[in-house]
């Protein structure tokens, strides 16, 4: 044992496994994986398939990958959606000697070894950064509370690259610190340039805090100004050196669709239960945090903190971050701007992570000095914290924290047994055992339910193998792989995302893809359409099943678990089902490139209708110098409708709702009109807004309905009566079961529309909805093709939150029979054979006249050609300018500002080795 106490990375190293087997151990000894269900299968692994075999290709065969990737949604930058995820994340670049199989294994250890890494990284910077020597076990401590965290806790699992930065920061810390204090400009050189290489999203993060930390130095510390200004040099070294990647990652993410939101999602203060729930953070974690706030300190750490406080001028600094943390916890402003100046996410707090390590450090070196009023003031934030918990679960006497409360009050006893006395080895060991088990309850709480199969958010290993293996039977026997959608593949795995980027790993195009970052040019394309599934995380989502633009954009083959729901050109072959998958093929899928026969202009373009405007696709292009009209678009219905069953039909309603107790559901009549035959419906809802019920308001409309509903019951002389009916019991138990969602609700809701017998769901996101949050006031919901058109349909809406809601409702009605069959064949005959190579395509096409030929490639700065003049036409597609004639078109892609980063890049890397080698000479002098 004394030779153990020797050495703090044996100490940390020991105690990290033991936490590690008790947390990891489980899933990996029964066939699990550690990949999530939701971000895990559907980004982290197939970003990390593709770029096993980029890196392979690189290493072995000298192939660069593609700067446009073909098979990523409508077509994407690489780069783009990947440095993001992979490029510069050091711990994938070892791959390149993974086998294939391999993967999933390396997937999971990388996780623990990047978690040991943190800690490892904590223990060598920690005496480096106070200027003290600490004994091995308090070493070995500080790497555990710093490895193991609320933070940690969730994100293994979830993004097991956002470990990268806990390793990262206190290196570059320290880094930093020393150059402004004795000097050594190659080490923060070479910080720097890993900080922007690793993702460019948590660069600007550490960036940020790293800023701070040289501007307290250049203001407060006057003796050490010049130096401070001299890191500057270092600095924009580092940044030169990572240029190759930081800089075109920048350019991509300025041309993304989630910059492109309202900074913290509009709000001002966050909502009531999120203040309520902030103490209980404290001690726990949320397997679902609010707005990322990923609580949860051991015993030592919140001891510490008020060790600091209670001596408040020793420890200035950290005081300083404990006041700014309160504060910035407060106003969703703070955690937009650490967060890039979008939403609210509170993923800053893993830059506390490193001041609550050093803190409680320093406390476990000054145990001498700890008093009972530092242990009654921390038992009184523990009593907070423990309150705050049990209201924001709703009073629950099952609460699933109990375990983890009761680790803390037993951790603050025995530091009261060892207060004025010698700290001896076995107190030293009974602290440590108390940590490793709270941090191990601190870890396990979240994924309790996940060592459960029939509850886990985790996959089994065979079921990824099965998953992978079942991609190459998507596949078709066409030379050049269609388009397709692929829906539903993780059956009964339920997570937010849709497996929808796996087909990649086998060379399929599936139109569908669930990235952080999407091309601004696709959303730009579809936003006039308002396709109703579509968000700012999974831009072209399932098209909203409609027809037109599913074939519009070449989709060919359609495979989903629910065939009735095919689009009406879509039709099933039963001979193709792949597990449990049925295959729906059109044969009127567009080219991606094609010859419209009209020219719209914007302007015209903008004043129609989501429907008309999708129709105008069918045969037209929307560009600059337009003057024509479609002559698809004129063969849209407005169909004629009423509210809730009257006969008073206009061709658009408005109203208000607020929600009450009803029998009958409110919603639209659809008038009968033989002309509706062909044709799919399109309910457009315009000026929608919604304004949730306040606490008592929801109790009221609760307490409504359970009398309404009673008496219901008691009409109905085939039903007994219900004995337990209790009116003042309900509102008890209601006020009980909504502690946490005091106040008004901002969660979004659900709208579903139902014809017949086809539900569509439609998901209004709210505020605290931090991937997905976005703002809209119109939405055009697909109800499907038209039936029993010759009856008058009742079609309701129901809206799942409590408030008042406002729209206004319209019915358009567009062809897709014979109508749209005989525009789709011509599109075809007239289409250019394109020929596709790395990073370019060729085509030849002969034409009459001066014309553009569209396609259904995003646009981008990226796209030059030596033959023929680029433009972005509808809104976000390349459109490539035609002249009378024989047109031979070659089209070229490179990744922007990738040429000027690389040349950055070198001239930095250059200066770097040049200068070392200066000194080593001026040294050999």
């Amino acid at each position: 044992m004394k030779r153990l106490f020797k050495h703090a990375l044996s100490i940390y190293t020991m105690l990290f496994l033991i936490i590690a087997i008790i947390v990891f151990g489980p899933f990996l000894l029964t066939g699990n994986s550690l990949i999530w269900n939701a971000d895990g299968i559907t980004q982290h692994l197939p970003a990390l398939i593709q770029w096993h075999h980029d890196l392979q290709n690189v290493f072995f065969d000298h192939q660069m990958p593609a700067a446009w990737d073909w098979n990523i949604s409508l077509g994407q930058d690489y780069l783009q959606t990947f440095s993001y995820y992979v490029m510069g994340d050091i711990f994938t670049y070892p791959l390149i000697f993974i086998k294939a199989t391999q993967i999933v294994s390396y997937y999971n250890i990388m996780i623990i070894i990047r978690l040991w890494l943190a800690g490892a990284a904590l223990i060598y910077v920690a005496p480096r950064l106070t200027d003290h020597r600490f004994p091995n076990w308090i070493l070995g401590a500080g790497g555990l509370i710093y490895t193991f965290s609320g933070f940690t806790a969730f994100i293994a699992f979830e993004h097991p690259f956002f470990i990268n930065p806990l390793i990262i920061f206190p290196l570059l810390c320290w880094s930093l610190i020393r150059f402004i204090k004795k000097g050594g400009w190659k080490f923060l050189t070479i910080m720097v340039a890993w900080t922007l290489w690793n993702n460019f999203y948590f660069a600007f993060m550490l960036a940020l805090a790293t800023f701070l930390i040289w501007l307290w130095f250049l203001l407060t510390q006057p003796q050490f100004k010049k130096r401070t200004l001299l890191a500057c040099g270092p600095i924009i070294l580092g940044f030169f050196i990572s240029a190759p990647l930081f800089l075109p990652s920048v350019l991509a993410t300025l041309n993304a669709v989630r910059t492109n939101t309202i900074i913290a999602n509009g709000l001002i203060f966050y909502p009531i239960n999120y203040y309520i729930a902030l103490p209980g953070n404290l001690i726990g974690n949320e397997s679902l945090p609010l707005f990322w706030l990923n609580g949860g300190l051991s015993f030592i750490s919140v001891v510490a903190v008020v060790f600091s406080f209670t001596h408040f001028r020793q420890f200035k600094t950290y005081n300083l971050i404990w006041i700014v943390t309160i504060v910035g916890l407060c106003f969703p402003i703070f955690a937009a701007i650490f967060n890039g100046g979008t939403s609210p996410s509170n993923r800053w707090l893993l830059l506390i992570s490193l001041p609550v390590a050093l803190i409680s450090m320093e406390l476990l070196a000054h145990l001498d000095q700890l008093t009972m009023k530092d242990l009654k003031i921390s038992g009184l934030l523990g009593g907070l914290a423990t309150i705050s918990l049990f209201i924001s679960h709703n009073l629950n006497v099952n609460l699933n924290f109990g375990l983890l409360i009761a680790c803390f009050f037993s951790g603050l006893f025995l530091l009261a047994l060892s207060l004025n006395r010698p700290i001896q080895i076995k107190t030293k060991v009974w602290l440590l055992i108390m940590l490793s088990l709270g941090l191990s309850l601190l870890m396990l709480r979240n994924h309790a339910t996940d060592y459960n199969p029939t509850t886990t958010s985790i996959v089994p290993h065979q079921t990824i193998k099965t998953l992978l293996k079942n991609q190459k039977e998507f596949r078709t026997n066409d030379k050049d792989q269609p388009r397709i959608y692929i829906d539903q593949q993780l059956g009964n795995i339920e997570g937010i995302a849709p497996a929808s980027n796996l087909p990649l790993v086998s060379g399929l195009n599936n139109i569908e893809s669930y990235w952080s970052l999407q091309n601004k040019s696709t959303n730009q394309f579809l936003q006039g359409l308002q396709i109703q599934s579509s968000n700012p995380n999974d831009v072209v989502g399932n098209l909203d099943q409609r027809n037109l633009i599913f074939n519009i954009l070449g989709v060919k083959n359609i495979w989903t678990d629910q065939s009735k729901n095919l689009p009406k050109t879509y039709l099933e072959n039963q001979e193709a089902t792949t597990h449990q998958l049925s295959m729906g093929t059109s044969k009127d899928a567009y080219p991606r490139l094609y010859l419209p026969k009209y020219t719209v202009s914007p302007k015209t373009y903008q004043q129609l209708t989501p429907t008309e405007k999708e129709a105008t696709l069918v045969d037209s292009v929307v560009m600059r110098g337009g003057h024509q009209n479609s002559n698809f678009a004129k063969k849209v219905e407005t169909a004629s409708i009423a509210l809730n069953g009257r006969n008073d039909w206009q061709t658009t309603v408005e109203h208000t709702y607020t929600t009450q107790p009803s029998v009958l559901p409110d919603g639209i009549t659809l008038k009968a009109n033989p002309k509706l035959k062909g044709m799919e419906l399109h309910l457009e809802i315009s000026e929608l807004s919604f304004i949730p019920s306040t606490w008592q308001q929801r109790q009221q409309f609760a307490y409504n309905n359970y009398i309404f509903n009673n008496q219901q019951n008691q009409q109905n002389p085939q039903n007994q009566p219900d004995l337990r009916f209790n009116p003042t019991g309900f509102k008890l138990n209601w006020y009980k079961n909504n502690l946490n969602n005091f106040g008004r609700k901002m969660s979004g809701y659900n709208l579903d529309v139902n014809y017949q017998n086809k539900t569509n769901y439609v998901y209004q996101t709210g505020a605290n909805n931090l991937s997905f949050y976005q703002h809209r006031n119109a939405l055009t919901i697909n109800l499907g093709p038209a039936k029993q058109y010759t009856h008058d349909q009742f079609i309701p809406l129901t809206f799942s939150q409590e408030g008042t809601y406002h729209y206004k409702a319209t019915i358009k009605a567009v062809p897709i029979d014979a109508r749209f069959d005989q525009v789709a064949k011509q599109i075809q005959r007239t289409a250019p054979i394109v020929k596709y190579q790395k990073n370019q395509f060729t085509a030849q096409i002969n034409v009459q006249q001066d014309q553009w030929l569209v396609s259904t490639i995003p646009w981008s700065q990226g796209w030059t050609s030596s033959t023929n003049q680029l433009k972005s036409v509808n809104n976000g597609m390349l459109g490539i300018h035609l002249h009378k004639g024989n047109n031979k078109i070659k089209v070229s892609y490179q990744t922007p500002g990738l040429k000027l980063s690389l040349a950055v890049g070198t001239i930095g890397l250059l200066i770097f080795i040049g200068v070392i080698i200066c000194i080593i000479l001026r040294k050999n002098k």
